[in-house]
């Protein structure tokens, strides 16, 4: 059993906050602190990752956002056209926009080759040139599942990461305290702030963590199967 679940930490913020225990409070914005704090987190950290295979249509240059997606991880995008695998530059829409311009004439970057580089905007990720259907290979930081339950158990429930749960209680705190008591909130944050670094630093030794792909060859004939589970080991 994890140590920490939403009903402990709900206990250590009302102790944090000099609150007895079982005293009324706002329980909504609680769970709504702590799920702001523990997205931030992973966000941060990289702690939670999938991998995902995304199909794309010819001669459209968007694929949706998978709607559990925080951010590309370490490891690198991936065009397969069914036969070649193409690694792909994650660029910003600031970037896209000095370097194409005038990326949004799908008609001129369409059929002139494949994919180089991936961005996204708003909800979808965009690809340059236009793909000529095949599919998005990538493996991207995913949101944790949002906490509701008095026993839900924060990070998805991975027990490694259970001892980190404290700085969602921390920063909530800070953030309860702030407007009447700064120096205090202040503290908590600090707290908050070490535990993070903790968190941080442990998740860089972890040896589960993506690095960057390394394809065989930039046109490599590893099976889509065996391309993706071998992700993480190439």
């Amino acid at each position: 059993m994890a140590d920490w679940t939403v009903d402990t930490l709900l206990g250590m913020t009302q102790d944090l906050l000099g609150e007895p225990r079982g005293s009324f409070y706002n329980i909504g914005a609680r769970l709504q602190y702590f799920n702001t704090v523990q997205n931030q987190l992973v966000e941060d950290t990289r702690a939670l990752t999938t991998d995902a295979s995304l199909s794309t249509t010819a001669g459209t240059q968007t694929v949706a956002v998978p709607s559990d997606f925080l951010q590309f991880a370490q490891a690198q995008p991936i065009y397969y056209d069914g036969t070649d695998y193409y690694p792909l530059t994650v660029l910003s829409v600031h970037d896209v926009e000095k370097l194409y311009p005038d990326w949004k004439d799908t008609v001129k970057y369409t059929n002139i080759g494949s994919p180089e580089v991936i961005f996204r905007t708003s909800s979808d990720f965009n690809l340059l040139p236009v793909p000529n259907g095949g599919s998005l290979l990538l493996t991207y930081v995913k949101k944790p599942t949002a906490l509701s339950l008095d026993t839900d158990v924060p990070f998805d429930g991975v027990e490694d990461y259970n001892r980190f749960a404290p700085a969602l209680a921390y920063k909530t705190a800070s953030y309860l305290t702030m407007a009447h008591n700064p120096q205090y909130a202040s503290m908590l944050n600090n707290i908050y702030m070490k535990e993070r670094a903790s968190f941080m630093s442990h998740i860089r030794r972890s040896p589960q963590q993506p690095v960057f792909i390394k394809p065989v060859t930039r046109r490599g004939t590893v099976p889509l199967s065996k391309q993706i589970s071998n992700w993480r080991n190439s």
